[in-house]
């Protein structure tokens, strides 16, 4: 997990290097980050999944580690699904409760969306 929140690190740097004021990063509609949000996809067993709190250790440490790098000068973003509209999926009282957990991680917005990928 740590080498995955490296790459984030390293793209980060790269657009901030490329002359960007900022970045999304991509945490709803089925992708990476919202399977390990989401108590329908997140089985595991480890610090990653489980309780609320630890399926959001992967995008809190992600986060912090962004921010770090890019410093205070360059928009830090984030977007999640508000809903996954399936039974057992992200509700929009889940959604409630971890925005301001992610937003205290060093993000300057989220961006509040919702769909779900559905196989």
């Amino acid at each position: 997990m740590e080498e995955l929140e490296g790459l984030f690190v390293d793209s980060a740097l790269r657009i901030k290097r490329a002359g960007f004021d900022g970045i999304e990063i991509h945490g709803a509609h089925g992708y990476l980050l919202a399977e390990f949000v989401s108590p329908l996809s997140n089985l595991r067993k480890d610090k990653y999944g489980g309780s609320f709190e630890k399926r959001l250790t992967l995008p809190r440490n992600l986060i912090r580690r962004v921010r770090e790098h890019v410093g205070s000068d360059f928009v830090l973003g984030y977007r999640i699904s508000g809903d996954e509209h399936v039974a057992g999926g992200l509700t929009l009282e889940e959604t409630k409760r971890l925005v301001p957990i992610l937003i205290s991680e060093g993000l300057d917005f989220i961006h509040l969306s919702s769909d779900v990928w559905k196989p």
